[in-house]
């Protein structure tokens, strides 16, 4: 199942500006990240739950910006 990751990628350019600075603070690399933002490896459970505090996504909204289904 792939998933439409468009306002989490809105979300990391408004905190972090590029996803290389995102990616050094979950401590992985950029190619890692960018594999996961356009499904090619999934994001695990560890990974949306930190990225839900780093990017102070609200708990109502967490279905949206992960879970949305790609058309």
């Amino acid at each position: 199942m792939k998933f439409d990751f468009l306002k989490l990628k809105y979300l990391i350019k408004t905190k972090y500006k590029t996803q290389e600075e995102l990616a050094k603070e979950l401590n992985i690399s950029v190619t890692s990240l960018s594999n996961k933002l356009n499904n090619r490896v999934p994001f695990s459970y560890d990974e949306v739950y930190i990225l839900i505090n780093l990017l102070g996504i609200d708990n109502k909204d967490v279905k949206d910006v992960f879970f949305t289904k790609e058309c």
